[in-house]
């Protein structure tokens, strides 16, 4: 099998890439659509030559301790970003519960606030009440005087 035919047996669905080290590898999509990186075969397998075989692997080897390292270092920066991430959210949390309590206790003050308001205002009704109900029976206390005034002028006026 030579090197064209390798990758052509790895079907239709591959193409030719360069990873971050610059090294060539095929990037193949199986039958469920998931993508792998498969070392380009650069050597004929069937010739029985070891050493250019030898070397070809090592190569291979090499890159792949490359790519390992890589992904550790990648795996390694994405546990700091996500406890980084972790972190603010917890922070966020902590201040949307700040701003909760703060919310609730200004509702409450202002609650207490109408509560004391509208006992001031029902107070004053009826103090303002009281002082009509006064004044009403001072206004019929001046009626009955009219009205009695009235009545003795009638009996008492001469007759002609």
């Amino acid at each position: 099998m030579t090197a064209v035919s390798a990758r052509a047996s790895l079907g239709p669905s591959v193409r030719r890439a360069s990873d971050r080290s610059g090294s060539k590898w095929d990037e193949a999509v199986d039958n469920f659509g998931v993508k792998a990186w498969c070392p380009r075969r650069v050597v004929d397998v069937e010739s029985g030559d070891l050493e250019p075989r030898v070397r070809a692997l090592e190569e291979q080897v090499r890159d792949l301790a490359d790519r390992v390292r890589a992904s550790e270092q990648d795996a390694a920066a994405a546990r700091v970003l996500a406890g980084a991430a972790d972190r603010d959210v917890s922070e966020f949390r902590g201040e949307i519960r700040e701003f909760r309590r703060a919310t609730t206790a200004s509702f409450n003050a202002l609650r207490q606030d109408f509560v004391d308001l509208r006992t001031h205002v029902d107070n004053g009704f009826t103090e303002i009440r009281g002082k009509f109900d006064v004044m009403a029976a001072g206004q019929q206390q001046i009626v009955d005087l009219l009205q009695t005034i009235v009545t003795d002028q009638g009996h008492n006026e001469p007759t002609e």
